[in-house]
């Protein structure tokens, strides 16, 4: 499992106007990369992985349904995001008793036990939420990151692969899968390799990169995927030279080669938003 840094939406009237214990604690885990705080209103959902939401922000005269619609609506929407019920424990057993006990599997926080910064009751939660958090990635992408190449840039490919695993990243790496890739169909399996099975891809710009079949295929299938991406970061390039690529735009921040493959690799770590194994965190600079 990778320790992945959570980026928290407090969804409470309670936490809202104040910095209360609860948003104190969260602001000073080390695990959380930045709270943002709201109402009601769901603008930040894009921005992160674990919600804290208060079923008595949304109560009405008509009892929760405005919680459990927000909490079905996130779960169509962000499948991957964590939710945890926060509020006092009475206020949540009356929101899981009036909801027929559907929501009883979510984390649950009792916010009026929370004491001053750092709180292990909301550091005991936050570690299971990591533990969600990469859970849902893997359970959607086969692979963290997947590394496109041409073969004139293996041993420099090979180098990235080998420092990510060492991390505990889950890379595709054609040297990696030999024993999967044998008896298979590559160009059908390779453009699902690239197209839908891994979180980030990692694209070796070369002059040969450009210029070979199955390069050329590979880039394709990961610029479909970027473009359904709609905006977020799906290709992260490495320049090799300074070839131009079919699609891909010199606008896009790239690394270049001369950065090393260790460079690399730390900030392929903090693009996927991982931890140091020490819990400090990582130098992407």
């Amino acid at each position: 499992m990778l320790s992945r840094y959570l980026d928290v939406l407090v969804l409470s009237n309670t936490h809202y106007y104040h910095d209360t214990p609860l948003v104190l604690a969260l602001r000073s885990s080390r695990a959380i990369r930045f709270v943002e705080k709201s109402r009601w209103r769901l603008e930040f959902l894009e921005d992160v992985n674990t919600i804290f939401l208060d079923p008595g922000a949304f109560a009405s005269d008509d009892g929760f349904d405005g919680a459990r619609d927000r909490i079905e609506f996130i779960r169509e929407k962000y499948p991957q995001t964590v939710i945890v019920l926060c509020a006092g424990q009475d206020s949540i057993d009356e929101f899981l008793q009036a909801t027929g006990n559907r929501f009883r599997h979510y984390f649950q926080l009792d916010y009026t036990k929370v004491g001053a910064a750092p709180d292990s009751l909301v550091e005991e939660v936050v570690k299971a939420c990591q533990v969600e958090v990469d859970r849902n990635i893997r359970a959607r992408f086969a692979y963290d990151i997947a590394i496109s190449f041409a073969g004139e840039q293996r041993t420099f490919a090979e180098a990235i692969a080998r420092g990510l695993r060492e991390r505990g990243v889950s890379v595709f790496y054609d040297d990696f899968e030999r024993a999967d890739l044998w008896g298979r169909d590559l160009y059908a399996h390779l453009h699902d390799i690239y197209s839908n099975k891994a979180q980030y891809c990692i694209m070796l710009a070369s002059y040969a990169y450009a210029n070979k079949v199955w390069t050329n295929h590979e880039r394709q299938a990961a610029q479909q995927r970027a473009l359904q991406e709609k905006g977020a970061p799906y290709i992260l390039p490495v320049r090799c030279d300074d070839t131009d690529i079919p699609g891909l735009s010199r606008n896009i921040a790239h690394l270049t080669k001369d950065d090393g493959a260790s460079a690399i690799c730390a900030r392929a770590l903090v693009k996927m938003g991982v931890m140091d194994l020490d819990g400090e965190p990582l130098d992407g600079t």
